[in-house]
């Protein structure tokens, strides 16, 4: 007689054929490729946001150099004065870096949801039922485990 370890993993064995023996349907896989198309364009609209964060962020720093400027001339100073070269100089560089990090924020999130609307299509769906007849396969392997002699 086989030993209870043989016994449950000839059961487990049988009911994990019979679980990938279940394909899916047709209307499964085309919602299947449907999401992941739909998680391709919700990439694509995520990095476009990005896009007008990113020149909304432009235009601040625009507008504060303006403003930085139009303040010094009306205090009696020049826009060429070296002093306020300096400032409209670090306005401008904290708007550039602005602008590239939600470019780099927007883009990274793309990136991300890309990859994973990729696995999403390269991972084929499971068939109806197959998760339950996988729980199923465990409690059946147990069950012939224990009526074998096993765990005694």
């Amino acid at each position: 007689m086989p030993g209870p370890l043989v016994v449950a993993g000839l059961m487990a064995a049988g009911s994990l054929l019979s679980a990938k023996s279940q394909q899916p349907t047709k209307a499964e896989l085309v919602g299947h490729y449907l999401e992941a198309e739909q998680m391709h364009r919700n990439a694509i609209a995520t990095e476009a946001s990005g896009t007008v964060v990113a020149g909304e962020r432009r235009k601040e720093g625009d507008r504060m150099i303006s403003d930085a400027r139009a303040a010094m001339a009306a205090q009696g100073g020049s826009a060429s004065d070296a002093g306020a070269i300096e400032r409209a100089g670090e306005i401008g560089e904290m708007t550039d870096y602005n602008v590239l990090a939600a470019l780099f924020e927007s883009r990274t999130q793309s990136a991300g949801q890309h990859q994973a609307a990729e696995i999403k299509r390269s991972t084929p769906p499971r068939g109806p039922g197959a998760a339950a007849t996988l729980l199923s396969s465990a409690s059946k392997a147990y069950t012939g485990y224990k009526i074998a002699g096993g765990g005694a």
